[in-house]
């Protein structure tokens, strides 16, 4: 099996360059939904960072850190929007599990708070959504300059596939301390890293046809299922950060229990997907060899 373009990082940088294309497109667009916007615009953004990281073996490491955090603060800038609009979806989710275990007052309490949160993020109050919007938009323009500058002609296949395998080491890595630990900040790492994986191994799909299907399905379904753990460790946060003093204990630890048994669900379906996939090196490591022994 031949390479499709060899001329790799040449197409690398145009994903980029497209990618952060199609995100200025969403800035500038005054038809869309304020939420489907930000939605829209992380997506781009992740997948913006994403792919640059597989230019980390040709860029100076000054460099690579001032745009990976470049990338990195215009996603955070939406973070509040975003988990106000995921908070109140969320919620609605696990509604029918809570009946019995909070009263119908509390229940009513806790979507006016989160209904509050989510009208004062789009609301656009003193222009705060706009003027987010416009930095972006600001930020963007200046990261396509700066990905302009990346020395794409210096980039090759095995440049590519070393980045793929420190990547995929950092998502095994995070995988196992996850499994171990449970901890919230380290399975969202897992997710962060599987995210990344997963952008990565889509590019370089477009160079061997049929060869990452599987696999890319697959890390799609635990970065869903990670997503959704972490939307739910997001809620519990928010509820009981601002209604701590407002709901009774009791109805709070009835709260936790029924948050903590859908994530434990929730992991459960991942570390099975997960030890499918990170429990040995065939995936990178035998399919670079598989390649290499069809083109001889």
């Amino acid at each position: 099996m031949e390479t499709n373009n060899p001329d790799i990082g040449i197409h690398l940088k145009a994903v980029i360059e497209d990618q952060i294309k199609c995100a200025l497109i969403l800035v500038h667009n005054t038809t869309l939904e304020q939420k489907v916007k930000v939605r829209e615009l992380r997506r781009n953004i992740k997948n913006v960072r994403s792919i640059f990281k597989l230019f980390k073996p040709i860029v100076t490491e000054t460099d690579f850190h001032l745009i990976d955090k470049q990338i990195g603060d215009i996603n955070r800038s939406l973070t509040i929007p975003r988990e106000a609009s995921v908070n109140l979806k969320t919620f609605y989710s696990i509604e029918k599990l809570l009946s019995g275990n909070i009263s119908l007052a509390t229940n009513k309490l806790i979507i006016t708070e989160l209904t509050n949160h989510y009208n004062l993020a789009y609301t656009n109050n003193a222009n705060a959504f706009d003027r987010t919007i416009l930095n972006i938009s600001f930020q963007l323009s200046k990261l396509r300059e700066k990905i302009s500058l990346l020395p794409a002609k210096t980039y090759s296949e095995s440049l590519l596939y070393m980045a793929l395998d420190k990547t995929f080491s950092k998502t095994v890595r995070f995988y196992t301390d996850s499994k171990l630990s449970l901890k919230t900040n380290i399975i969202h790492k897992w997710k962060i890293s599987n995210k990344h994986l997963t952008a990565q191994i889509q590019f370089a799909s477009l160079f061997h046809i049929n060869l990452f299907e599987k696999l890319i399905d697959d890390l799609e379904i635990i970065t869903d299922l990670l997503g959704k753990d972490h939307d739910l460790a997001v809620l519990h946060d928010f509820i009981f950060r601002t209604l701590d003093e407002k709901i009774e204990k009791k109805e709070l630890n009835e709260l936790q229990q029924v948050i903590d048994n859908v994530r434990r669900k929730i992991q459960k379906e991942a570390f099975i997907k997960g030890n499918a996939i990170f429990s040995d090196r065939f995936n990178i490591a035998k399919t670079e060899k598989a390649i290499a022994f069809e083109r001889n």
